[in-house]
């Protein structure tokens, strides 16, 4: 069994399905999905120190208005700073990593878990422990913190915590 304390989820792609929508006015739109909350409402019930990073500058507000709805906190990071910006701040060896880019295949490699949905590329998924059924935007965060949870405590766990706490 896993002693995890942090999960650290790129967003676009893993809660979002990749998509960026514009119009003449620039990036208006991202696509997330609908389950993910609910994954996040289980690691918060876990006592997870959880955060969510975007290299995506423009689209930031819609970003932070998602994951403000959602309660996780939300940081800026560029693709090229990533690895160090979650090196220097969070033990690797108690921290889950949920990224889809070429720019995560390092935390997904060196993080105690790493975790790709299933539309990653391939570069992440070869980095990754875990590859999911799910897509991005498609509940990969839900079944991530499925992932998360059997591994911490066993598969009978997880459906009996479901039970308990639904």
């Amino acid at each position: 069994m896993l002693e995890l304390e942090n999960v650290i989820f790129d967003v676009d792609g893993v809660f979002t399905d990749g998509s960026f929508l514009y119009n003449q006015n620039g990036k208006c739109y991202k696509r997330f999905g609908a389950h993910d909350s609910d994954g996040l409402k289980l690691l918060k019930k876990h006592k997870f120190n959880l955060l969510a990073i975007s290299a995506d500058s423009r689209g930031y507000k819609i970003t932070e208005t998602r994951m403000s709805d959602m309660g996780i906190n939300l940081e800026l990071v560029s693709e090229s700073n990533r690895f160090k910006f979650v090196s220097d701040r969070f033990d690797l060896e108690k921290t889950v990593f949920v990224g889809d880019g070429i720019w995560d295949s390092k935390l997904l490699k060196f993080c105690r878990l790493g975790i790709a949905p299933a539309n990653a590329t391939d570069f992440a998924k070869l980095s990754a422990d875990v590859i999911l059924e799910h897509k991005g935007g498609d509940g990969a965060v839900l079944e991530a913190t499925e992932v998360i949870i059997k591994r911490m405590n066993g598969e009978k766990y997880w459906a009996n915590y479901l039970i308990e706490n639904w």
